[in-house]
C-alpha cells in the first residue's frame, strides 16, 4: 500500500515504521531506493532493534528513531529530511 501510495502523491519525505504488516520497512526502504532515490525515508524501529535501523541507513534511509519518539523530534526530522531532499 505504501509504495502504491508513493507512486500516486510522489512525496519527498516518507517516514517508515521498520515492522509493517506485509511488506516489512526495510523491504519498503529497498524498493523505493531502486525506484525513487531521491525521496527521504525516515526509519522508525522499536526498542532493541538499533540493528535495523543501521541497515536502513546503509539502504539509503535519510535517518532513523527509536520508539517511542517524541511528535517533536520527529517533525524536526522530517524538516531536515525535506531541506536535504532540495
Amino acid at each position: 500500500e505504501a509504495l502504491q501510495v508513493v507512486e500516486e502523491e510522489m512525496p519527498q519525505v516518507v517516514v517508515l515504521d521498520v515492522m509493517m504488516p506485509g511488506l516489512g520497512g526495510l523491504e519498503v526502504l529497498h524498493r523505493l531506493r531502486e525506484n525513487h532515490p531521491e525521496i527521504k525515508v525516515i526509519l522508525l524501529t522499536g526498542h532493541g532493534s538499533t540493528k535495523e535501523g543501521i541497515q536502513g541507513m546503509r539502504l539509503g534511509a535519510f535517518d532513523y528513531l527509536m520508539k517511542p519518539v517524541r511528535i517533536e523530534e520527529l517533525i524536526l526530522k522530517m524538516g531536515e529530511a525535506y531541506e536535504a531532499a532540495h
